[in-house]
């Protein structure tokens, strides 16, 4: 699935990149952070047991990048919660999101070339 994505966007398409992940990290955090978690918490969940529940949902969400990205999502995803229990600020969450999602993709438009060169 990330391999798709990237084939998607060119690497000479940066604004490109940014106008797609804006939006995705704005609505992942509204609905994991700002809704869910709290959410659980409310019904009653300890903070432990509403971050790990909301994550889990978070990272199986994403199985359609492939089963090996679940436990990433998953380590994510918890980091994105501690900080947002942390910050107090969906804000920052959404920021911290994008960029974790702008350098993982921008590292892999560099890497995959040189991985796939190596492996040939």
């Amino acid at each position: 699935g990330r391999l798709k994505l990237l084939s998607l966007l060119s690497s000479g398409r940066f604004v490109s990149t940014i106008v797609l992940l804006v939006p995705v990290a704005i609505h992942e955090e509204i609905i994991f952070r700002g809704l869910l978690l709290l959410f659980l918490h409310r019904l009653g969940c300890r903070w432990s047991l509403a971050v790990l529940l909301s994550t889990l949902v978070f990272a199986s969400l994403h199985v359609s990048q492939g089963w090996l990205a679940i436990p990433q999502v998953f380590m994510v995803g918890l980091a994105l919660s501690l900080f947002f229990l942390w910050s107090r600020s969906l804000l920052a969450v959404m920021a911290a999101h994008f960029l974790f999602d702008l350098l993982q993709l921008q590292l892999t438009r560099v890497l995959l070339p040189l991985l796939e060169r190596s492996a040939a």
